[in-house]
């Protein structure tokens, strides 16, 4: 994106998996309305985790906790992502019963995996099953959520490919699935 000629100000940290971004704009500009604010958001907006420092994996906690049991299968997150939930988790406060299931073996074949994530048996429970299965030397992945009553699915695929890449590729599709799984239960 070129910003030539704008007064405006833009910075970068990298966290990985995160890219922390940062606009400046001179005082007194309505940034929301700004066309460089709008071509921001425009190009970012699919890639977006979170914004102000919110942690989703809170987020997740939070909206966990009105259920009485949820259940998570991570085939593709090599122990990231009940480290993620593991954080934000307060067992004080929140009373459902979770369990992760953890598979370090790559799922090659998405649709059957999805098969068994539609699961029957949940509905009239108050209770929850995601998933999330793929390979991360791919960087191919699906997250899905069932409730009993909806079942909503969504096609991850990171930017890297390779077997180099599968540790970054974990952690930016937990952070993905975390993102999924918040919007569902909202």
């Amino acid at each position: 994106m070129d910003f030539s000629g704008q007064q405006i100000e833009i910075g970068f940290r990298w966290h990985v998996p995160y890219v922390e971004l940062k606009v400046w704009f001179p005082a007194g500009v309505d940034i929301e309305k700004h066309p460089v604010y709008l071509r921001i958001e425009d190009e970012v907006k699919d890639w977006v985790v979170s914004r102000d420092g919110r942690d989703i994996a809170k987020d997740l906690c939070q909206h966990v906790a009105a259920i009485s049991s949820a259940e998570i299968i991570d085939a593709v997150s090599g122990g990231v992502l009940a480290h993620r939930v593991g954080q934000s988790w307060d067992a004080d406060e929140i009373k459902t019963i979770l369990h992760i299931k953890q598979s370090f073996e790559p799922v090659k074949d998405l649709d059957v995996f999805v098969e068994d994530a539609e699961i029957p048996s949940l509905v009239g429970l108050d209770a929850v099953r995601m998933v999330l299965a793929g390979d991360a030397s791919t960087g191919t992945a699906i997250c899905t959520l069932n409730d009993g009553n909806n079942f909503y699915t969504k096609n991850l695929q990171t930017a890297f490919s390779g077997h180099r890449h599968r540790v970054r590729n974990r952690q930016i599709l937990v952070e993905w699935a975390l993102r999924c799984w918040s919007e569902w239960l909202a």
